[in-house]
């Protein structure tokens, strides 16, 4: 069977024809706030029993059609985009993890997320394991001892330091481990790591793309990252629209 390819799915996936204006390039809503008939519906859609926005910091029609592209593109089941591409790390790991719980991560990680497993994370009760980059021996030995979120990114950012994915995920999906990759140098066009981890085990992939304001987390898990709204570090529906027509 024929598979598209990622420009083809760059182009025609979650394009949606506008139907009250037919429009087919999707327009930027840089309202805040939307309205609804009764607060019943109101209420409905915010606890997403039925789709809808309620506040553009948690979701926007142009923001949601950004969101729909990058996760077809990284094969994920949905993603959330942020302001930052350390707004999509610091999130994913603060929702993952929580005191006394153990994070694993390797040294050439990039230096604001190396931080976080040093000095940000401790704080907080976490127990990080940072290990040698390419000693994968010395990885798998951290996550045996206790692991409950794996990060790993590869290429690194700026050594260009490459990991084996699929081999380290499946040692985290041993120990019921989280994997969390990096993708940034790399982006979904060149790999996609979701297909790598372990479907059976949750897999965030935080990227960024500074140049153009694209910063997101795609997962294969069912749970949504939703600290993106409660801590205020969502993006602009304009920057968002930017990549969108095709990418």
């Amino acid at each position: 069977m024929h598979q598209e390819g990622p420009s083809t799915r760059s182009v025609h996936l979650s394009r949606h024809i506008d139907p009250g204006t037919r429009a087919i390039v999707p327009p930027i809503c840089a309202n805040t706030a939307f309205a609804y008939e009764d607060v019943e519906t109101w209420r409905a859609v915010a606890l997403n029993q039925v789709p809808g926005d309620i506040y553009s910091r948690n979701s926007n029609p142009t923001t949601s059609a950004f969101e729909e592209k990058v996760a077809a593109l990284e094969e994920a089941e949905s993603a959330t985009s942020f302001a930052t591409g350390m707004a999509a790390i610091s999130t994913t790991l603060f929702a993952l993890l929580s005191p006394s719980q153990h994070a694993v991560s390797v040294r050439d990680a990039y230096g604001a997320t190396y931080l976080h497993f040093t000095q940000i994370l401790p704080r907080f009760g976490v127990i990080c394991h940072v290990c040698e980059t390419e000693d994968h021996e010395a990885i798998e030995a951290a996550i045996e001892q206790g692991c409950d979120v794996l990060y790993l990114e590869s290429p690194t950012n700026p050594t260009l330091k490459v990991l084996d994915l699929a081999r380290l995920s499946a040692a985290a999906k041993k120990v019921g481990a989280i994997t969390i990759v990096d993708n940034t140098f790399a982006t979904p066009i060149n790999q996609t790591p979701i297909a790598w981890a372990p479907t059976s085990s949750s897999t965030a992939q935080p990227s960024s793309w500074v140049d153009t304001g694209m910063c997101w987390a795609a997962w294969s898990a069912a749970a949504r990252i939703w600290w993106r709204g409660s801590i205020a570090i969502a993006n602009s529906p304009a920057l968002r629209w930017t990549p969108i027509p095709p990418f």
